[in-house]
This record gives structure tokens, C-alpha cells and sequence, in this order.
């Protein structure tokens, strides 16, 4: 089920029952998308899977929030925080994108992982890539 998504909330509820590999899976989702202004947005999202197989069964959990801010027309940002319950991680992700000529894009995104549990617990991966785009123009 969705509400229109041109309004300043949006929402998006799921429900879906399916093969797993020698088992099932039951996903429930829920997503909302709040647009302060036509600048700056928020997306929070979670979503639940009760995973039923031979070897037995098990529940994850995976919940996130995604920000977009348009400081102008030709300048982006974005970040994304995410846990995953089955990895036992959290993740970030922040991407600064310059728009300098029509499909010509620069980008730096800066990526953390962080695992909050199990063998490697307190441990973390880190990246920085820069991107760009050029077109050749005739």
C-alpha cells in the first residue's frame, strides 16, 4: 500500500510471503518519505523478515534513514545511516555530487562499516572515492 508521493509524507507499508531457499520468508516493510521543503527530504525505512527453513529459524531486522539536501541546483548531498541485524553492522554512507556541466557529475562518497557484534565487533571498514563523469562534447 502507498500514499501519493507528491505530498510533503508519503508512505509505503509491505507485506510479502515467498520462497526462501528450502524454507519461507515472511517481509514486512514500512517506508516514509518527509519533504520539509523541496530542498531537503527524509526517508526513514525498517524492515522485518521471519525466515523459516530446514536448519531452522530466524529473524532480521533492518532499519535505515536516507537525507537529501539540495544546497543548489547544481550542488547535492546526501547521507545514509543503516543497521542490518543479520550482519551485525552499521553502515554510513555520504556522497557530495557537483553537477558542473549537463551529465557531467564530480562526486566524493565517504563509506563506514561498522560491525557491533560477533567476532569482529569494534571493528570498522572505511572509503573515500572520488568519481567523475565527462562528456565529450562535438
Amino acid at each position: 500500500m502507498r500514499t501519493y508521493n507528491g505530498r510533503r509524507l508519503s508512505s509505503v507499508v509491505g507485506f510479502n510471503v515467498g520462497d526462501f531457499y528450502n524454507g519461507t520468508k515472511h517481509t514486512w516493510n514500512v517506508a516514509t518519505e518527509l519533504r520539509p521543503n523541496k530542498n531537503i527530504s527524509f526517508q526513514p525505512s525498517y524492515n522485518f523478515n521471519n525466515i523459516d527453513v530446514v536448519q531452522g529459524s530466524f529473524n532480521t531486522h533492518l532499519a535505515g534513514l536516507r537525507s537529501n539536501v539540495s544546497i543548489t541546483a547544481n550542488l547535492l548531498t546526501s547521507a545514509y545511516v543503516q543497521y542490518n541485524s543479520a550482519g551485525q553492522l552499521a553502515a554510513l554512507q555520504v556522497r557530495l555530487n557537483y553537477i558542473f556541466r549537463t551529465i557531467d557529475n564530480f562526486y566524493i562518497a565517504y563509506n563506514e562499516t561498522h560491525y557491533t557484534d560477533g567476532p569482529f565487533s569494534g571493528q570498522s571498514n572505511q572509503s573515500l572515492v572520488l568519481k567523475t563523469t565527462y562528456s565529450l562534447h562535438q
